[in-house]
């Protein structure tokens, strides 16, 4: 037999309602988030415990990490809540991160942790660094590509209207005016 019963959360002070059931003892947090920051599972020796047993290490020196991973193989780790694990080994081995800064790598491994292939930086630094490595996919390399280098001189020489031109080579009339803006595809010499 359950009967709802309302409380207050011991680490945030919210009142919310929860089902008893039998001979549990009652909430005490209103989350899982706040039982654990009261709890102290989320101090610095526990974080350090988990997240050290998340990575192996591989002959070029990555910390590649072997739990939950995010959609494109950035490592993730519950600190209170869902976090990169690459930022929770900065945070571990080098020190805080200024706000709106993001963890970047040297060594273009997503999954890796170790803080010696990490470095603050902006996303305009992230940005120039993929581009010095020659990592960001431009052109006909690009996975949502729509025009080719010959379309784009084909839209370049053309003198047809943007929407006529847009029709035939089967793309938005607003990608045949970014090509002739030089909005898109200026990496492409004219």
């Amino acid at each position: 037999m359950s009967t709802t019963r309302q409380t207050c959360c011991e680490e945030c002070g919210i009142t919310f309602f929860y089902e008893q059931r039998g001979s549990r003892p009652e909430r005490r947090f209103c989350s899982r988030r706040c039982a654990t920051t009261r709890m102290g599972k989320n101090n610095k020796s526990s974080v350090l415990k988990r997240f050290n047993a998340g990575y192996t290490i591989e002959p070029n020196g990555c910390w590649l990490w072997q739990r939950h991973k995010a959609r494109r193989g950035y490592g993730r780790l519950w600190d209170g809540e869902d976090v990169a694990a690459h930022r929770i080994a900065f945070k571990l081995f080098v020190g805080p991160i200024p706000d709106g800064m993001l963890i970047c790598h040297r060594c273009d491994t997503p999954g890796c942790v170790n803080p010696e292939h990490l470095f603050v930086g902006t996303t305009a630094d992230n940005v120039a660094d993929m581009d010095r490595k020659g990592r960001r996919a431009t052109g006909e390399s690009h996975p949502s590509v729509r025009l080719t280098t010959e379309k784009v001189h084909q839209i370049r020489q053309s003198s047809e209207l943007g929407v006529i031109l847009a029709a035939k080579l089967g793309v938005h009339k607003s990608a045949i005016y970014a090509v002739r803006q030089g909005r898109s595809w200026k990496w492409l010499p004219r």
